[in-house]
C-alpha cells in the first residue's frame, strides 16, 4: 500500500516471544517453540531438536504426508514422558517478502532471503506436554 512503510512488526518474532514467555510461565510442564527445517532457520534458538528434525525431514517431507496435518506422539523428552505435538507451516505470499526469492538477497530486516517458494514448509509449531 502506498505511504505505508515497515513498522518494525515481524510476525515471527512475536510468535517467538509469545512461545518464549509461554513456556516461562509453564514452569516446565508445557514447552512451545517456533522451529524450521534446519536451512531456514535463521535464530539458533529455534533449531530443531532431533524429534523435531525427524518429523520435519520424514514426516512432513513424505509425498504421501497430508499437507497441514499435524503430528504428535507421547515420547521421552530428557527422560521423562511427555506428548509431542508438531503442526508445519508453509510459507505463504506474505511471507516471501523476507523468506523468498532470491536467495541471499537482503529482506526489509537486514537479515538474508532464505530462497523459499510458495507453498512450501517453511517452519512448524513445536509443543511438549510433560506428564
Amino acid at each position: 500500500q502506498e505511504g505505508v512503510a515497515f513498522k518494525g512488526f515481524l510476525p515471527a518474532i512475536f510468535a517467538r516471544q509469545v512461545a518464549t514467555k509461554f513456556s516461562a510461565n509453564m514452569k516446565g510442564a508445557y514447552k512451545i517453540k517456533l522451529t524450521a527445517p534446519k536451512k531456514y532457520v535463521r535464530n539458533r534458538a529455534n533449531r530443531p531438536d532431533k524429534w523435531e528434525s525427524k518429523i520435519i525431514d520424514n514426516t512432513f517431507s513424505a509425498s504421501g504426508y497430508e499437507k497441514g496435518k499435524p503430528f504428535s506422539e507421547t515420547t521421552l523428552v530428557k527422560g521423562k514422558n511427555a506428548y509431542r505435538y508438531i503442526l508445519p507451516e508453509y510459507y505463504g505470499k506474505s511471507c516471501l517478502g523476507c523468506h523468498g526469492e532470491p536467495k541471499g538477497e537482503k529482506d526489509i530486516t537486514g537479515g538474508k532471503k532464505e530462497g523459499g517458494v510458495l507453498g512450501e514448509l517453511g517452519g512448524a509449531i513445536s509443543l511438549i506436554i510433560y506428564e
